[in-house]
């Protein structure tokens, strides 16, 4: 009797530690959800390209709606003769970094002999003169070759009344 009272209590110890760790994992994701800023909405600005580039300077809009606990959304580019709408996903890092990555091109046109770059964003959010800003770099490639990376600044639009 006394070997099965201990497989008894040994079982019940380990039910317990997986149900506290599995307590904690929750209440610490849901924490970390609560407490990472809402970036959905509509946001503009300037993407630019380092030395080397097609231009070094673009006009761009960033629309991003949350799905779940990740985003979805449209980074579009905005030039004379060259522009385009980029479908884009993205996900919390940390408290305060986003990451985006293109995933298809939706419209685009641009001179010939251009190439589109599928890119990645590694963006920090701040709140700069009480408007919210993500700003950082990006990084990207065509379907044959690298692309030369570059920076994104862009302002949230505020609501208007």
């Amino acid at each position: 009797m006394a070997p099965q009272f201990l497989v008894f209590l040994n079982t019940r110890k380990k039910i317990l530690k997986f149900s506290f760790a599995a307590l904690l994992t929750y209440v610490l994701t849901i924490g970390y959800a609560q407490n990472v800023a809402d970036i959905t909405g509509d946001w503009y600005g300037v993407l630019t390209q380092n030395s080397g580039g097609y231009k070094d300077t673009y006009n761009v809009e960033l629309f991003l709606d949350k799905k779940g606990s990740a985003f979805t959304g449209i980074f579009v580019v905005k030039e004379k003769n060259l522009t385009s709408r980029m479908e884009v996903k993205g996900e919390w890092l940390t408290k305060s970094k986003v990451k985006l990555s293109d995933v298809r091109l939706l419209e685009h046109k641009e001179p010939d002999g251009i190439k589109w770059c599928f890119k990645t964003y590694i963006l920090d959010f701040t709140i700069t003169d009480k408007k919210p800003v993500l700003n950082g770099v990006w990084s990207g490639k065509t379907l044959t070759d690298k692309c030369v990376p570059g920076k994104v600044y862009l302002k949230k639009s505020l609501p208007k009344a």
